[in-house]
């Protein structure tokens, strides 16, 4: 590909804007993903009112602490639990993603065959990555012999690579600018000295106060999530029947080491390592991930090929039961209940903080594990599950896509704009205006959520869709 149609701004333009329509692209999870950003910027933008703000007295300080409390702004501050929503849709992409990719190579590999056998093998195995959406790719891997024309080794390498280019290139730019404000407003800071732990993805293994954009550390969590993958999808391939136990054992193991390092840190005593907080170590986030692979495993087998008419023979669906109903029910319940009624302040009983603080984020995790397989399965016939329909249009409207398509950068570079609070202390210090949070903080989001959509829009056009097409075209 070109470097000039790499950058053409009709063709980008049509992909932030317009769904694509193939077998891999599945509508309902850009909304979430568009969402949790939103919700991540909102929490960091309240939170950020304090250190950008210069409050000018007792009265002003007491109001944000009540404004803080309130019912409302609970929801807001648990937005932390959107990052939670970013890893379980990393681990449906990457199970998609890999299962597609190794299908053929992984039987092929485990599998001694001969040129006349692997005949009947390759039409089996392109129809079983089909029903992913990606019967060229899986074909493509596999000659006209039956022999495979990649390695499997090589597939995972070039697995690797298409992630680091998806990751790195908007995430240069934001520690090149990170760097830079840091030098122009500090005279320098904890980016100088510790920005190759960033760019080998290892930032989150040292202490906070040493962090360079403390923020990346998701990133970081996620490239190490990457580096596990292949092994995982081995294994599920491997062994399909067994694939929902393993997935499941590996997800409890997670969460049982989060949950026992989070128990150790809540009663006050230094459970880090070095001083990094128990939720910035992968294997006590992985849960999250596995279990949105999980949820991949689950609605493989309801995918139908593109373009066919619905054929209960090819895609199979869920009847909407009663079970189905409660379960529908208690999910959104539950994530509801965890997200706006949950508070993690030490001015409680302190039985029932332990118990918030260790489960409402588990909890949290697999009601929208839930919630996302119940917006992905059919159910019953097309048109008859009303709820499902009005989520996934929501879900899947363009507003939604559009955020998703820009959401990397936007979840990079908000907090760059959080300073804009700065504009209100002169007037605040003059009298000119009172200090009131209900509506210095929308003022305030509206100002962040401005900047941060039209930088990221301008990184998506200049950065970040090109080298995805130059990707494309590259490791095709």
């Amino acid at each position: 590909m070109s470097c000039v149609a790499a950058y053409s701004f009709k063709r980008n333009a049509w992909s932030l804007l317009h769904q694509p329509q193939n077998g891999h692209h599945v509508g309902p999870l850009d909304g979430l993903r568009a969402l949790a950003a939103l919700w991540v910027v909102v929490m960091h933008t309240f939170q950020s009112i304090p250190y950008s703000l210069t409050l000018p007295n007792d009265e002003a300080r007491e109001r944000f602490d009540q404004m803080g409390a309130s019912f409302f702004m609970r929801g807001i501050l648990n937005g932390e639990y959107g990052v939670d929503i970013f890893f379980i849709l990393s681990g449906f992409l990457i199970m998609s993603i890999l299962r597609r990719e190794l299908a053929v190579l992984v039987k092929l590999h485990t599998t001694k065959i001969n040129d006349g056998a692997n005949e009947h093998l390759l039409p089996a195995s392109a129809s079983s990555a089909a029903s992913g959406g990606g019967a060229k790719d899986s074909a493509a891997a596999v000659s006209t012999s039956g022999k495979p024309s990649i390695s499997l080794t090589r597939a995972i390498a070039g697995f690797f690579l298409r992630r680091y280019l998806r990751l790195m290139p908007v995430y240069s730019v934001t520690l090149v600018v990170g760097i830079v404000m840091e030098v122009l407003l500090n005279g320098g800071g904890q980016c100088n000295p510790n920005i190759w732990r960033n760019v080998l993805f290892i930032q989150n293994f040292f202490p906070s106060s040493e962090m360079c954009l403390i923020w990346t550390w998701t990133i970081a969590v996620e490239w190490q999530m990457y580096l596990v993958s292949p092994l995982i999808v081995w294994v599920v391939l491997r062994w399909p029947g067994r694939s929902r136990l393993f997935l499941s054992t590996l997800t409890f193991i997670s969460l049982a080491l989060y949950l026992g390092l989070k128990a150790y840190e809540a009663t006050g005593d230094p459970v880090y390592f070095g001083a990094v907080p128990v939720i910035f170590w992968p294997f006590t986030r992985m849960y999250a991930y596995f279990a949105g692979m999980l949820v991949s495993v689950a609605f493989e087998q309801y995918q139908q090929p593109q373009g066919s008419e619905w054929d209960h023979n090819i895609a199979p669906f869920e009847p909407l039961t009663i079970r189905a109903i409660v379960l529908r029910c208690i999910a959104v319940v539950a994530a509801l209940l965890t997200s706006l009624f949950t508070s993690s302040s030490k001015d409680q009983n302190y039985g029932w903080y332990l118990t918030q603080i260790l489960l409402t984020r588990p909890i949290f995790v697999f009601a929208m594990a839930y919630i996302m397989y119940d917006a992905l399965v059919p159910r019953g016939e097309p048109g008859s599950d009303r709820y499902q329909e009005a989520v996934n249009r929501v879900l899947g409207s363009r507003p939604l896509y559009f955020l998703a398509q820009i959401s990397y950068s936007v979840y990079l570079f908000h907090l760059f704009f959080q300073g804009l609070f700065t504009i209100f202390n002169e007037p605040l210090a003059s009298g000119a205006i009172q200090f009131y949070p209900q509506w210095i903080f929308p003022v305030g989001v509206t100002l962040v959520l401005l900047c941060t959509i039209a930088v990221s829009t301008i990184l998506y056009f200049l950065v970040e869709k090109p080298v995805i097409n130059f990707a494309a075209k590259l490791l095709r």
